[in-house]
């Protein structure tokens, strides 16, 4: 992932921005399943059924979003 520093600050760059966006996704979606809710717009949920195409309950989403990024090695997983 390129990231640039600057005065205690960071920018994600060039095609790093996808994977950090994911990154992004799936944390927010794995708070949603715990019941928090991230924002005033889009569900990070609805943001990956649509994006993704991946049907079923928030878990579910959750299981198949992990999958679909673990198997394409974009992402070290979760801890």
């Amino acid at each position: 992932m390129t990231v640039e520093t600057f005065d205690g600050g960071f920018v994600v760059t060039g095609d790093s921005i996808q994977e950090f966006r994911k990154r992004t996704l799936l944390r927010a979606l794995m708070l949603e399943v715990k019941g928090m809710k991230i924002s005033r717009g889009a569900s990070a949920y609805s943001i990956i059924k649509k994006e993704y195409g991946l049907t079923g309950s928030k878990q579910k989403v959750l299981d198949q979003f992990q999958q679909l990024i673990f198997e394409r090695a974009e992402l070290i997983p979760a801890p």
